[in-house]
């Protein structure tokens, strides 16, 4: 494969943070072009045309173009397997086994965590109430498939084996909005493998990158050019990216006023603290959740804390 990757995508969508991880895993060059997904016009122009199914990641290696992030991620670990963090096996029997954990997540474990993730993140984003009886239904899920997690993780340190393989690779986007959350948080930490599991592959370096590459994604009042990366991991945006001699492509500014949401990440982001309100009610408490996961978001170790 060639030395000089692009990837287009959102550094929010579980997708897109799955094929960065993979590539920073690999240290593979990359350019990554940030999609917004609120830019339909955008999107359509540049996802829809490499895709046929409209996805927000696609990958791009000289004339090969894939989409469906387990598979960028799966071609990644076999073209890159000497490169950067070795992901595979040479022992069929250790693949199979890594393989089919890839297939867990995707069937088992992806299903109640991309529910809870839209009820308790994504609607509290857009203003909108979560539905408990969807919450509660995929909180039981989840701890099922946890329970087969634990015991998993009582006979191997990590999924597929004694090494960090794409079978752990590509949990880690839903078990970083999941952590965030305290109704997923507590069925972890009740489970003493799959924590110890959980905290040890959201430490990795590469993960870290990923995690950071969110930061300067803030929606500004004046509006910026589209974020875009360097083959270094750095994102750029329109200003920076003049000054450096890089190439950012110009967006509108926006032109409807910001809402509540938009201003609480520019707070977040400059630190600055948002007040727990008293949570009367289900859009109360899906409020304070997405302030909370914010935080967590972007600054893991806790030093910017909601006034309680």
């Amino acid at each position: 494969m060639a030395t000089y990757c692009r990837l287009y995508g959102n550094v929010y969508s579980v997708g897109t943070m799955r094929v960065l991880a993979s590539l920073y895993e690999h240290d593979v060059e990359f350019e990554f072009v940030q999609i917004d997904p609120d830019d339909e016009h955008y999107r359509t122009q540049i996802s829809v045309a490499l895709d046929p199914f409209g996805e927000a990641s696609v990958f791009q290696d000289g004339e090969m173009t894939l989409f469906e992030s387990r598979a960028i991620m799966r071609c990644l670990s076999h073209a890159y397997a000497k490169q950067g963090q070795e992901q595979v096996y040479e022992v069929p029997k250790m693949q199979g086994i890594a393989t089919s954990w890839i297939d867990v997540e995707d069937h088992h474990f992806d299903p109640p965590a991309a529910k809870l993730i839209a009820e308790l993140v994504e609607k509290p984003r857009k203003g909108l109430p979560a539905d408990q009886e969807v919450v509660s239904v995929a909180v039981a899920e989840l701890a099922a498939v946890l329970d087969v997690y634990e015991a998993r993780l009582t006979e191997s340190k990590l999924l597929g084996g004694d090494k960090f393989t794409a079978a752990d690779l590509t949990h880690l986007p839903n078990l970083h909005y999941l952590m965030a959350l305290p109704v997923c948080k507590t069925l972890f930490e009740s489970r003493p493998h799959v924590y110890a599991w959980s905290n040890a592959i959201l430490s990795r370096l590469a993960w870290k990158k990923v995690v950071e590459m969110q930061k300067p994604l803030l929606k500004s009042e004046s509006g910026t050019g589209k974020a875009r990366n360097g083959l270094d991991g750095t994102l750029i945006t329109e200003d920076s990216g003049k000054s450096a001699g890089l190439t950012v492509d110009p967006i509108e500014a926006p032109t409807t006023p910001l809402t509540s949401t938009d201003k609480l990440y520019q707070l977040v982001a400059k630190n600055e603290k948002w007040p727990r309100i008293k949570a009367d009610s289900i859009e109360d408490e899906a409020w304070n959740l997405l302030h909370e996961s914010i935080v967590y978001y972007w600054n893991p170790v806790g030093t910017i804390a909601a006034n309680d």
